[in-house]
């Protein structure tokens, strides 16, 4: 149990832990905008649109 304590004392004190930290949480958030934006359903029913216009091959 005291390795952990030292491993996450260590982990807060090292900066370069802080960095990719941070850019884990900045991912998150782009994802959670995302999800939260929808913008997939737009796009899903304008591509299915454009490729039931396009005549079929004979």
């Amino acid at each position: 149990m005291s390795s952990l304590i030292k491993f996450v004392k260590d982990f807060a004190q090292d900066e370069e832990g802080l960095t990719i930290l941070e850019y884990v949480i900045g991912a998150a958030l782009i994802v959670i905008a995302l999800i939260a934006a929808d913008p997939w359903n737009g796009l899903m029913n304008k591509l299915s649109t454009t490729l039931n216009s396009v005549p079929a091959a004979s």
